[in-house]
């Protein structure tokens, strides 16, 4: 969504001063630490999301290449495997989850978040 892309945009631009090569703003990968992925990413998937971006390790990506990979990592998903998980959930088949279903497969088995996003989440 452009929410997303301004605001990983608007991260991007924070995390390090843009270098001008060709008239093209770059991002320095070594600055990719202060979007603040440390708490989502392994230091393993940081180093991986580095080589993708940067085959020859130059250092730099532009900076609109950083924001698309961003965004398609960020709001990509499998569809089929999203609708195989909630059907599971919908143990009886009506189209509805009961919340204690959905609180307990989101605290054990989604992504670890603080109390206060996993309340907000789940209000």
């Amino acid at each position: 969504s452009n929410t997303i892309r301004k605001q990983i945009t608007e991260m991007v631009t924070l995390a390090g001063i843009p270098k001008d090569i060709d008239g093209v703003q770059h991002f320095e990968l070594r600055n990719l630490d202060y979007i603040g992925f440390n708490d989502v990413l392994t230091s393993k998937e940081l180093e991986h999301l580095k080589s993708q971006l940067d085959p020859e390790n130059k250092g730099v990506v532009p900076s609109q290449t950083l924001v698309d990979y961003l965004v398609n990592f960020l709001t990509g998903y499998d569809k089929d495997l999203l609708l195989n998980a909630l059907k599971r959930l919908d143990g009886d088949s009506d189209g509805f989850i009961p919340y204690e279903d959905f609180e307990y497969y989101m605290r054990n088995y989604g992504i670890e978040l603080p109390d206060k996003e996993m309340a907000m989440l789940l209000a």
